[in-house]
Formats: C-alpha cells, structure tokens, sequence
C-alpha cells in the first residue's frame, strides 16, 4: 500500500488530470527451525506469531502459524524496510522453547529475509540399577523418583520402573539442569 498523501488539482484548463501511482512490492520472512545441535537438521510442529510491535498488541496472523515437514514457516504480504517482531509459541517436539520476541526487519523490492532459529534439544537420563556384590548383575523392578531439588520437594513428573536390563529412563529433561534421584522401591 502506498499510503503516501499527494496533492492533485484539476483545473478547467486541463479537466482530465492523469496521476501514476507506484507501489512497492510486498515482501516476506521466512523462519527455518533447527537442531542447536545439528544446524542442517529441520524440525516441524514450531508455531510462531509475528508482531508488528515490540509489546506484542498488533499481532500480524490471526492464529499462530506451525513450521512445515522442512522447519519452514512464511509469513508473507509484509510491508517493505519494516521492523517486526517474531515469537514461538510452542517448540517442537522434544525441545526446549525459544523465549522472547525477536527482532527482525523486512527486505526490499519483494525480497525475502530468512531467519534460522535454533532450538535445543531435550536429553534423557537413565540410571541402571546393580547387584552390590556382582556389578555385572543388572537388576529389574527398582523405582526411581526425581526431584529438580536436593531436599526432593520439587518432584519431575515420572517414576520409572528398572527395566529387565536393570535401567530406569527419565525423558524430556533440560540440558544443564541439575537433577537429584531417590530409588523409592526396590528390585524384585
């Protein structure tokens, strides 16, 4: 849109006045979703929402937009040399969130400008359960609680069970977080 006011007056001399009107093409931001830890690697299921304000009033979409089966997501018909604002929303599957809104400015003449955005993956745990006298011996059945606090009052949603190879596995955990573990009950 060229919402440029000019000034036009017709007189009775020239009755019929011919105006051009000239618009810049539209342009668009394309967000490629990656593994932090494997910058080539794609992930789908991200949402994001664009802004046209840093506060996050003037959303762009009218429902967050999801990353492709490539990690792609477009948001186009976008005003050219503009400031706008990106926020995700959900993360994909089995990663940590990005938080924030970010800054990003559009390109010109129908350009379009790409962002990567990473996100870092979420890691497991697993704790194998041994016979005390023979450490070759892996024992099934052991219950395992796990706590994001040393005095276990912060408790992580899930109590595996030692499988028949003695381990127990905890899914979906924050890299760099520091975790503390109580067997709760004892092998069979």
């Amino acid at each position: 849109v060229n919402n440029t006011i000019t000034t036009v007056i017709p007189s009775a001399e020239t009755p019929q006045v011919t105006v051009n009107c000239t618009n810049d093409p539209t342009v668009s931001i394309k967000i490629i979703k990656v593994d932090s830890l494997n910058l080539s690697k794609t992930l789908e299921g991200a949402t994001f929402n664009l802004y046209k304000d840093e506060a996050g009033t003037q959303m762009v979409n009218t429902a967050p937009v999801g990353t492709d089966s490539n990690g792609v997501v477009v948001f186009g018909d976008l005003d050219p040399d503009t400031i706008y604002y990106y926020e995700e929303v959900t993360a994909p599957n089995g990663y940590i969130k990005v938080e924030g809104r970010h800054k990003i400015r559009t390109g010109t003449n129908g350009a379009q400008v790409e962002k990567k955005v990473s996100n870092t993956p979420l890691v497991r745990l697993e704790i194998t359960k041994k016979d005390s006298t023979n450490s070759t011996k892996k024992l099934n059945g052991a219950k395992f609680n796990l706590y994001k606090d040393v005095n276990g009052t912060q408790s992580v949603n899930t109590t595996p069970v030692t499988t028949a190879n003695g381990v127990a596995v905890f899914e979906g955990l924050t890299p760099g977080q520091t975790y503390y573990y109580k067997e709760v009950e004892a092998p069979v």
